[in-house]
């Protein structure tokens, strides 16, 4: 199972500071952004379809096995609710083509007041180009149920898990594929660590078994910025004490560059340096992880500003998370 991580768009002026430098311009935040997190969900498709050349200048800006998701048009869910939408998906999956092999799935996402219809999901399921990798998102408790869910099972059209502070989809797999949408408002730690279990399954149990009844995994849902946050330090700090873990034992950190840095710092702060093994979710991150890595967050206005220098103890790199191959030519600064 190969499993990407990304947000819902990257061109967000507010998230200069903290996750892009504050003086980059907004022409290089995607090349930024594709750096460190593996995919992106592109909601401008909702509302109006970029034009083939734009799509094919976002291809070159990221890394060959970067992944973009595309909303579906309103017109396709919205205003016509998938009927009779042949000419206006042509069109989208046309000018969807220029963005190649990095074109990802395409999410349908479904209004709330749009109910149950097994014949026409039949009936648009059918029309769909082939090489269309379609996820659906629906928001009418109607189409929780067994029949919606044959129906889809019958295309491999996966039941998009969407999670919202009003409505949490069930979890029902539908397709050989998943599609997690995680857009409620807060997460707690202990939330986003079942995720992290679930997600990543036997690769983690596989990791505590190397390294030992001393290991934890101390795993964060990674938004922009939170990497850097020295308040995050003592968090970490906190679970290491209160797992008793010490330093002949290990903290098993999985994110990008920003969050195993912060961890890296908290273990090798905590109780004269607990042995840190890190798995990096990022090519940029695999890169960086090596011998000699920085551990560090920002302070006072400055970036880096705490931190110190100790190697992992491990890193491991699983396919679950990432493909390494040729990772030397993928890596960028």
């Amino acid at each position: 199972m190969r499993t990407f991580v990304g947000t819902s768009g990257y061109s967000y002026k507010e998230w200069k500071g903290f996750f892009y430098p504050p003086d980059l311009p907004a022409s290089q935040m995607l090349h930024f952004y594709a750096g460190r997190f593996g995919a992106v969900e592109i909601n401008n498709t909702f509302y109006r379809m970029p034009s083939a050349a734009v799509l094919s200048s976002w291809s070159e800006q990221v890394p060959e096995t970067f992944v973009f998701v595309l909303k579906a048009p309103r017109s396709i869910t919205h205003m016509r609710q998938l009927n009779e939408v042949g000419d206006a998906l042509g069109y989208f999956w046309k000018t969807a083509g220029a963005l190649g092999p990095r074109l990802g799935p395409v999410l349908f996402q479904m209004p709330p007041f749009f109910k149950k219809d097994l014949a026409r999901l039949r009936d648009f399921l059918r029309q769909l180009p082939e090489g269309c990798r379609a996820a659906f998102e629906f928001r009418h408790p109607s189409w929780f149920a067994d029949d919606a869910y044959e129906v889809l099972r019958s295309a491999g059209a996966p039941l998009c898990l969407a999670e919202t502070d009003e409505q949490e989809a069930p979890s029902v797999a539908t397709g050989n594929w998943g599609y997690l949408r995680l857009r409620r408002s807060d997460y707690d730690a202990s939330s986003i660590r079942a995720r992290a279990e679930r997600i990543l399954g036997g690769q983690l149990e596989e990791l505590r078994q190397r390294v030992g009844d001393g290991g934890r995994l101390l795993a964060r849902h990674e938004v922009p910025g939170a990497g850097h946050d020295p308040a995050l330090v003592e968090q970490i700090q906190s679970a290491i004490n209160d797992a008793a873990i010490c330093r002949h034992s290990y903290v098993v950190a999985v994110g990008g560059g920003a969050l195993l840095d912060m961890v890296g710092y908290a273990a090798a702060t905590a109780h004269r340096g607990v042995r840190l093994v890190r798995v990096p979710t990022t090519v940029l991150a695999q890169g960086d992880s090596g011998v000699g890595v920085k551990n560090s967050v920002n302070a006072f206005g400055k970036k880096n500003f705490l931190g110190t220098f100790a190697p992992p103890a491990a890193v491991a790199c699983l396919s679950t998370i990432v493909r390494f191959q040729n990772v030397r030519s993928r890596a960028r600064p």
